[in-house]
């Protein structure tokens, strides 16, 4: 009896602890990634790109430059470096079926992204709510 009980517990806590590292053992996101926004054409006028990436309009409001970010995944915190600047936010992964996602909560709004991966060193990641994809390269 005593013997079944403590086997229970064991296993309890590998699967907790499995679950807390599916993140990364499935998505292989450990690490420091240069991630840069992908421009989409709405209209003949008119681009979309995610919110999340620093932008930069001249003053004659002519043109605009779209800069890239990092971010540094650890466990379950991402630590995203935005033109100089580092904030640590936490980061939930979800793996339901064939999609792999990733949430988190940055400068007041919440992006959960779809993952797909293109190779062991580039992910793109697909908005969920928008649509607008991010390319993220695995720094060396």
């Amino acid at each position: 009896m005593k013997n079944t009980f403590l086997k229970s517990i064991f296993s309890i806590i590998v699967i907790v602890l499995f679950q807390e590292n599916t993140c990364n053992a499935q998505l292989n996101l450990t690490g420091k990634w240069m991630v840069r926004c992908a421009l989409e054409r709405s209209d003949k006028a008119s681009i979309n790109f995610c919110s999340i990436c620093p932008t930069k309009i001249d003053s004659s409001k002519s043109s605009m430059t779209i800069n890239g970010l990092s971010f540094d995944f650890n466990k379950n915190t991402l630590t995203i470096t935005k033109e100089n600047e580092k904030e640590s936010v936490d980061v939930k992964c979800k793996i339901e079926s064939d999609e792999q996602s990733i949430e988190f909560k940055f400068e007041g709004n919440e992006y959960e992204f779809t993952a797909l991966m293109v190779d062991s060193e580039n992910y793109i990641l697909k908005q969920k709510k928008s649509g607008s994809l991010l390319l993220m390269t695995k720094e060396k």
